[in-house]
């Protein structure tokens, strides 16, 4: 009788956190692997493509461990996709039935493919040969590994990421396990190859993304070591057919901000930012810290300017007023950009420092919590209200905040801007509905006090490390409840410093906006820090000896011509730059329906 009553109260619980779909609707489904209970992996990737079907808001995502699948399910949606990341998760034998015989779009992604054989063959007549190694013996150019690096599609070449650990000695950072697959019998075979994978050792090629009709699959797992020019794009592309969804934009959107604007920025430099942004003719996007703080007297300054509100700098004000004529956006980029009086980890000086985060322990700051970001940044939208700064996007400093944070900077701003970082989290308390009243398009303290009582009770913990996505185009929502807005080409970084582990040029930019052409709704979103406008007096070319060659951002800051360059090449390529508050505000009304997920251990 006990028994009989947990597996009532069992089915009770389950049914409540998951209502049963009985037929077909405007949904997607998203079967993952929760594996043992110590694995995370699965349930992140499953995090990953939340987010990227943000980019589709009118879609009801359904997520849920592959392990609970019935007979069935798969005819519940329009689409499903399977994300395959544990070799030994047991996959219900009627999924792999629904799988081969189901006329729904249905996508596999990476492992366990190979425990049913005649699915490859019966689908794709394909056959699972192996999974593939990283090549210890045969180095490329550089003297690292090789493997299946190279991924061709539309006639562009993306690149899985490969580079030696910083932190590691010889251990080599890539995803170079796939499965290698084998024609069979293609005389009569519809199968599609969409996209090829080849080694760049040996230059042998293997299919990557397959597709026959309404069945397709992708040889690995698309979302581990994602960068700018990474196969995770082919798959952000590749999402249209699976869902069957046309592009939601007619011209490729491009927007170039410049980052870590603050009140102590030199005059000079401030000069050189304005004339050259009005040289460009493109709309102005300024990332504004409304507090300089240098804790630790990192920079050689007067006492007095240690500290330094935007609206007491009166050059700083005029400045943001000269821009604000001509119509700029400025992105609320921290409240100071720094923690408290340390070294978190450089120098304790506004834009040098994580805010959010303790980049010296890599975890949450020790009195992280919903209130403490509501109050903070109650400050500083008080402070942007002084210059006339309203802000609707939401830039947090280096990327990197909490989960609880993440989720209240959702309910403070109406968009979030740049690459996210998430972590698989456990609710302890139920998450607020999302309301304009919340947001921060004014200071008034009576909406503040409504903000605590709504938002101060968030609380969660979280179950995994941190892990980091970027997006190629807009989201309407992702996991924390963030639109936001994409930086998918990076920053121009000439040199290799302790904030720069891999260096990255106006070239790099230049060649991922163009190798992006192929992709749907992808935008060219990028930023500069101010330092690059900084030139040496010594060194500019007016002042330089006859005939010396010229130089580039390689060999100093401050000459213009290749952000000039950046932005004249995007414009040939066909990239529209965009005034990225007005497309803020103009799909500030579109958010995807809240997510039904099943994060239990529970079996169904």
């Amino acid at each position: 009788m006990k028994t009989t009553l947990a597996k009532m109260t069992k089915k009770i619980i389950i049914a409540l956190l998951f209502p049963a779909i009985t037929q077909a609707a405007d949904c997607v489904q998203v079967f993952y692997d929760r594996g043992p209970s110590d694995y995370w992996i699965g349930h992140a990737n499953a995090v990953f493509m939340q987010n990227l079907l943000g980019h589709f808001p009118h879609l009801q995502q359904i997520v849920e461990p592959i392990e609970n699948y019935k007979k069935g399910d798969l005819n519940r949606c329009k689409a499903s996709i399977y994300i395959g990341t544990h070799f030994n998760t047991a996959i219900p034998e009627v999924f792999h039935t629904d799988y081969m015989e189901t006329t729904k779009n249905v996508a596999w992604l990476g492992y366990g493919i190979w425990k049913k054989p005649e699915l490859l063959q019966k689908v794709f007549n394909y056959r699972y040969d192996k999974l593939t190694t990283l090549d210890t013996t045969r180095l490329d150019q550089s003297a690292k590994p090789t493997y299946f690096k190279w991924i061709d599609y539309k006639g562009e070449r993306f690149k899985k990421f490969g580079e030696w650990s910083v932190t590691t000695p010889r251990f080599f950072h890539a995803p170079f396990e796939m499965s290698a697959l084998s024609p069979l019998d293609m005389v009569n075979s519809q199968t599609q190859i969409l996209a090829v994978a080849e080694h760049n050792g040996t230059s042998e090629r293997l299919p990557y993304i397959l597709r026959n009709q309404n069945h397709f699959y992708v040889a690995d797992s698309v979302f581990s070591y994602m960068h700018e020019s990474d196969r995770y794009l082919i798959f952000s592309d590749l999402i249209f057919d699976i869902l069957n969804e046309k592009p939601r934009h007619k011209k490729k959107y491009a927007v170039m901000r410049i980052e870590d604007v603050h009140p102590m920025i030199k005059n000079e430099t401030l000069a050189l930012i304005s004339s050259t942004l009005k040289k460009l003719q493109v709309p102005i996007n300024i990332s504004i810290i409304p507090f300089y703080y240098d804790s630790l007297k990192y920079d050689d300054r007067p006492a007095k300017e240690s500290f330094m509100p935007a609206s007491q700098r009166p050059n700083f004000v005029a400045w943001i007023k000269d821009l604000q004529a001509q119509n700029a956006t400025f992105i609320w980029h921290g409240v100071t950009h720094q923690y408290s009086k340390i070294k978190n980890p450089h120098t304790g000086a506004s834009g040098d420092d994580f805010e959010f985060w303790n980049a010296r322990t890599n975890r949450a700051i020790g009195e992280d919590s919903a209130k403490y970001v509501v109050d903070r940044m109650f400050i500083g939208a008080k402070e942007l209200s002084k210059v006339n700064i309203h802000p609707y996007i939401w830039i947090t400093p280096h990327y990197q905040a909490s989960a609880v944070d993440n989720i209240v900077f959702s309910h403070l701003v109406p968009w979030s801007m740049g690459r996210m970082i998430y972590q698989n989290v456990h609710l302890k308390s139920a998450l607020p509905s999302h309301s304009k009243s919340t947001w921060f398009t004014d200071a008034d303290l009576a909406k503040q006090k409504a903000r605590l009582n709504k938002l101060s009770g968030i609380s969660l913990e979280t179950t995994s490390p941190w892990s980091g996505q970027l997006f190629p185009y807009e989201i309407y929502g992702d996991v924390y409840g963030q639109r936001v807005l994409p930086e998918n080409l990076g920053n121009v970084q000439p040199k290799q410093n302790d904030q720069v582990v891999y260096p990255r040029t106006a070239d790099e930019i230049i060649a991922d906006a163009k190798r992006n052409l192929v992709l749907r709704d992808v935008w060219a979103s990028y930023f500069y820090h101010p330092f690059l406008f900084e030139v040496p007096e010594t060194l500019r070319p007016e002042h330089l000896p006859a005939g010396t060659a010229v130089r580039t951002w390689a060999d100093f800051d401050g000459d213009t011509r290749e952000m000039e360059r950046v932005v004249v090449e995007l414009k040939k390529m066909g990239y529209e730059f965009i005034n990225i508050e007005d497309f803020a505000r103009q799909n500030v009304d579109v958010l995807r329906p809240e997510p039904k997920v099943n994060w239990g251990n529970m079996n169904q």
